[in-house]
């Protein structure tokens, strides 16, 4: 069909894919001053009964405009035109000029729970859209959410409403030559036909558990357990160290019962939306070594999404260690302006240190500085690795073990990072920052009196520390010890008398433990003692509208979820703006 004219515009120029449904094909509209390029889908159905055709018609003219209806929405590419010609239906839609996420989720490759986090959370508001429309998509899966390279953002395409045609039109006038879906991500309902709006949430768990595990596809359907009194139960937890909360909420996602699993996408984000490190929160500046080595914990706070773990922050523990140390050669200048500049431009410290390396490649202490620069870009693999050559070329270097522990921690490898951070206090039993990422270690490999053993150890040897006993009171909440979490940030309130942001954090974390104990008036006082104490607290205004939306107070909900998406918006948070936004349109929507 190369070459072939569509409807007096859309030239056939290349073949992108078929199936049992018909063909998709690119092509250009030759209508348009530039010859845009689009997507011209061609439905093929196996009857030529005039009235099978008529019914097919008619519902394609129908399925046409619900597409139409869809593409208003930013996520899902726009219906230009739909027509029929000798017999045969055509649809054509928006070009999205991008890659599918299938070229993302490579096998043996397994992503972070925060790039989770944000998958679920960018896809979620796309389908409280399509279901609200009363559309199920029936085939969500990697190679149909295609990353849209103008802006990053998750396009949802290839809908199955018009694949469906042909099971609509009465038996044996047009038959189906396929099922709907992709069986890696199908439920069971939908196998047997009845697909569900809650389908579509299973396919989009089953695709994190992929990235999670980093299987290929075909290896999903081996997680189902058909020995188990709950028959096709995905099995998937044993296989990687994930916080419980959000395993929870991809376990109830994937749930074989779809009279069990979340009933709606919006129900899914609300859980999201209560673990911690989904949230806008908090992550520490650098730990100061004094120049005996003894470490002071003295954390200046600074609103950030705390990446990868739920319960207890990973400290950065970024050492301005020990100059008396440092080589004196011509390395030192680089050396020094990459610690200037770590904390203002990542990418110029990387530069500096790389220099200083080319000019002495056994420079521990521009390996570890270099480890924290990939750290706070994120790189968590490279920074595993430059702290590791530190520790190579400096016997008992502490501070790279603990910034090693951080980085295995956050590559999902908590085990590796407990015995990281464990010989760091085996070498330097009075620094705080190993006991504090060790703690996340074990939270993660659930050895919960591990985890809290750590964290009253760090108050010990903090005792004047109110942030000590705020990262206890996240723990506490975690597990549900909302007193305990309670009296520790009441005593880090009594600590941080003048220190308005750190106040802030601790009337936050206290209305989140009133808030589980469903007092809700002291919550909300708790939420707007936070605000009032940092003005631009989004964490605090999201969850004072949280409370405010589950008292029914829509305005005053709909105000405080505005303020954080914009406060959100401004931070660089998308995560929390997309969260907020979506609150936002369902309190519209139910109006």
């Amino acid at each position: 069909m190369i070459g072939q004219l569509l409807d007096g515009r859309y030239e056939i120029v290349q073949v992108l894919g078929g199936g049992a449904f018909g063909k998709t094909f690119l092509a250009k509209d030759l209508k348009r001053p530039t010859q845009p390029q689009c997507v011209v889908k061609q439905l093929s159905y196996s009857s030529q009964d005039p009235l099978a055709l008529n019914a097919a018609s008619r519902l394609f003219k129908k399925e046409a405009e619900i597409l139409e209806k869809l593409g208003r929405h930013d996520q899902i590419p726009t219906l230009l035109a739909e027509f029929e010609q000798e017999k045969e239906f055509y649809l054509v839609q928006q070009l999205i000029d991008g890659h599918p996420l299938h070229q993302e989720i490579q096998p043996h490759q397994r992503w972070n729970e925060q790039q989770v986090l944000q998958l679920l959370t960018e896809v979620l508001p796309i389908l409280v859209f399509v279901h609200g429309q009363g559309v199920i998509h029936r085939d969500i899966k990697p190679s149909n959410l295609m990353r849209r390279s103008a802006d990053g953002k998750l396009v949802l395409i290839d809908f199955g409403a018009v694949k469906d045609i042909s099971s609509q039109i009465p038996q044996g006038q047009l038959t189906p030559t396929a099922a709907i879906g992709t069986a890696a991500y199908m439920p069971m309902e939908q196998f047997h036909g009845f697909p569900q709006y809650n389908s579509d949430i299973y396919a989009l768990g089953m695709i994190a558990i992929q990235a999670l595990l980093g299987l290929p596809a075909h290896d999903l359907t081996k997680l189902r357990d058909n020995t188990s009194p709950n028959l096709g139960e995905i099995v998937w937890r044993n296989q990687v160290a994930v916080s419980p909360a959000l395993a929870d909420v991809i376990d109830k996602m994937v749930l074989t019962d779809w009279r069990r699993r979340y009933q709606s996408a919006n129900e899914v984000l609300a859980d999201l939306s209560k673990i911690p490190a989904y949230s806008p929160s908090f992550s520490p500046t650098p730990t100061k070594i004094t120049p005996n080595n003894q470490p002071q914990l003295k954390i200046k706070f600074k609103p950030s999404i705390v990446k990868g773990v739920a319960a207890v922050i990973v400290v950065a523990g970024i050492g301005f260690a020990v100059y008396h140390q440092l080589p004196t050669t011509k390395a030192l200048p680089f050396y020094k302006r990459g610690l200037e500049k770590l904390h203002k431009d990542k990418s110029e410290a990387i530069k500096e240190f790389n220099e200083a390396i080319k000019l002495n490649d056994k420079y521990a202490e521009a390996y570890y500085q270099r480890a924290n620069a990939h750290f706070l870009a994120n790189n968590y693999q490279r920074a595993a690795e430059d702290a590791s050559k530190a520790i190579e070329l400096k016997e008992n270097y502490f501070e790279a073990y603990t910034r090693l522990c951080a980085a295995l921690l956050l590559l999902q490898q908590p085990q590796q990072a407990e015995a990281k951070c464990t010989k760091a206090i085996e070498i330097n039993p009075k620094y705080a920052d190993a006991y504090l990422n060790r703690a996340n270690a074990r939270r993660n490999l659930k050895n919960k009196d591990g985890a809290l053993a750590d964290l009253t150890k760090l108050i010990d040897l903090n005792l004047d520390d109110p942030q000590a006993y705020i990262s206890r009171g996240v723990f506490y909440i975690e597990f549900q010890e909302y007193e305990k979490a309670i009296a520790d940030y009441n005593q880090a309130l009594k600590l941080a008398t003048n220190k308005p942001e750190i106040a802030a954090i601790a009337y936050d974390g206290r209305g989140n433990a009133l808030a589980a104990q469903n007092k809700a008036q002291a919550a909300i006082d708790d939420f707007t003692q936070a605000i009032e104490h940092k003005k631009d607290f989004a964490q605090a205004y999201f969850n004072r509208g949280r409370i405010y939306k589950a008292l029914n107070s829509r305005q005053e909900a709909i105000q405080d979820f505005e303020k954080a998406d914009t406060l959100c918006s401004q931070q660089g948070r998308t995560n929390c703006s997309k969260l907020a936004q979506s609150f936002i349109q369902e309190l519209q929507d139910n109006y």
